[in-house]
């Protein structure tokens, strides 16, 4: 979960209060070593792109479309040998509204997400066709330090039909408890950017990881961060823990 730059303050150079600069069109890869509970271990690729699809009285709306590319020796009924394998996983397409300022430094908004089953089986896929709506809001507190946003975000992931026979059914919760703490020279630190707590409902079970990442806005148009993610606790079989790395470019 990244919620588009123009719709956050998530980087010194970001204005405190007033409405930001005409949205730009944004970049993102993302990469990713994950180390599995089961010793397999997963090396990810991701292409993000958020495209600027307007504004209208103070509402700014955005698309996103995300492809990811997986090497993995994790069994799965794709992969029951559990080989090393290159696979494009699920992709998904999105769609941002946030609103106008409500009060000072702060905005709420909205999403819903669509995930394709371009993955195919496990490890790769889910099988499965899903929804998924999502709120969050943004308040900065540009006094505290050097500034700080909080940006929290709760998205709901509902399947709604499956690809393949067999396919497990998914009801689940995604938590991000996200602040950005901006430090001095465009440096900043995020709190749960991209792993976020997880609920599984249909198991009744917790995943819970830390996640934290340092960045640094270099330019205008570029930014890079990188950091990792390990595992509290929970029940819910995920990762141990991860490493993963972002290069942003913004048009």
């Amino acid at each position: 979960m990244v919620i588009p730059s123009w719709a956050q303050s998530a980087s010194a150079t970001a204005p405190d209060s007033e409405p930001p600069d005409t949205p730009k069109t944004r970049i993102e890869t993302w990469f990713y070593y994950q180390e599995n509970a089961d010793d397999s271990g997963q090396y990810k690729l991701t292409e993000k792109i958020y495209l600027p699809l307007g504004s209208r009285d103070g509402w700014r709306f955005t698309g996103r479309v995300d492809v990811p590319f997986l090497y993995t020796n994790k069994e799965g009924s794709g992969n029951p040998d559990g080989d090393w394998e290159f696979h494009v996983g699920d992709s998904l397409t999105e769609l941002y509204a946030t609103s106008p300022p409500v009060a000072p430094h702060l905005t709420l908004g909205g999403s819903l997400r669509l995930v394709w089953p371009t993955g195919g089986q496990p490890p790769f896929g889910a099988e499965q066709y899903q929804w998924a709506p999502a709120l969050y809001l943004d308040y900065r507190v540009p006094d505290l330090g050097y500034g700080l946003t909080f940006h929290p975000l709760a998205r709901y992931f509902m399947s709604y039909h499956a690809s393949s026979a067999g396919a497990a059914k998914i009801r689940k919760l995604d938590l991000y408890p996200r602040v950005t703490f901006d430090l001095p020279e465009q440096w900043f630190i995020v709190l749960y950017p991209e792993n976020p707590i997880e609920y599984n409902e249909i198991t009744g079970q917790w995943f819970v990881p830390f996640e934290a990442m340092v960045g640094k806005d270099l330019s205008e148009r570029l930014h890079l961060s990188f950091g990792g993610a390990v595992k509290l606790g929970g029940n819910y079989s995920q990762y141990q823990y991860l490493l993963e790395a972002m290069v942003e470019w913004r048009f």
